[in-house]
């Protein structure tokens, strides 16, 4: 099993045991992603790429606003200081294994890309057995 698959398992098992917890997370961040299904539908094409931080916002939020417009999670961090000074609750790393695996649980693909948006590598979702 490839290290994304097992980290989309691991992420579905973790959403499984917090479902009652992603449903509050998702409540509580309603107000972010219906901002984002309304700039996505507001500005369409003309901002190609919209962001969710999943530092402000956390993995699991973050990972659902790629059902409401969003089509970027950000990055991996070597050191997020700025956002916890600022009273985030949330991580300060995740490995790029975690990201695709967050993006493929949302049935989207992921791409590693450089500071100016090309893509550096793809990773598509992966084919059902």
């Amino acid at each position: 099993m490839r290290p994304a698959e097992a980290a989309v398992k691991k992420l579905r098992r973790r959403k499984i045991r917090a479902s009652a917890t992603l449903s509050a997370v998702i409540s509580a961040n309603r107000k972010d992603t219906a901002s984002t299904a309304a700039f996505r539908l507001a500005l369409g094409r003309s901002v190609p790429s919209l962001q969710a931080s999943w530092v402000k916002m956390g993995l699991d939020a973050a990972t659902e606003a790629l059902r409401w417009g969003v089509n970027d999670l950000g990055g991996t961090l070597m050191e997020e200081s700025i956002s916890r000074l600022a009273g985030s609750q949330h991580g300060v790393r995740l490995e790029p294994v975690d990201l695709i695996a967050a993006a493929h649980s949302a049935g989207r693909p992921a791409a590693e890309r450089t500071t100016l948006y090309e893509v550096r590598h793809r990773h598509e979702l992966p084919v059902a057995a």
